[in-house]
């Protein structure tokens, strides 16, 4: 018996090869997670880039990324921005500045 494969547009790939549909995970029918207000952080700061990056609690018991925003000195959503591996990967935050501006603002807020 003889196999006789079909050429593809991407001979190498081997998604096509096998014929297998593509699909973009967590892109389609993501629901919009709320943030349990007052935010409650799960995680120590951790550094990603230039700030300041945690997981905070959501309403439905879970967890996302969330990410300090300077301006406006408050914890923001950033599920679309970041996995909950990247903020556990990151190294601890050590920028005594930013801990000291986050305590702050979270001090006030209470």
């Amino acid at each position: 018996m003889k196999i006789i494969k079909t050429s593809f547009a991407k001979p190498d790939d081997p998604i096509y090869k096998e014929g297998f549909k593509t699909f973009t995970p967590n892109k389609h029918n993501k629901k919009k997670v709320e943030l349990k207000l007052p935010i409650e952080l799960v995680t120590s700061l951790r550094d990603k880039g230039a700030g300041a990056v945690a997981l905070a609690k959501t309403t439905d018991g879970g967890a996302v990324p969330v990410l300090w925003s300077s301006p406006n000195l408050r914890w923001e959503d950033a599920s679309d921005l970041l996995t909950v591996a990247d903020v556990t990967n990151s190294f601890p935050l050590i920028d005594p500045l930013l801990e000291e501006e986050i305590e702050k603002a979270e001090a006030e807020k209470v």
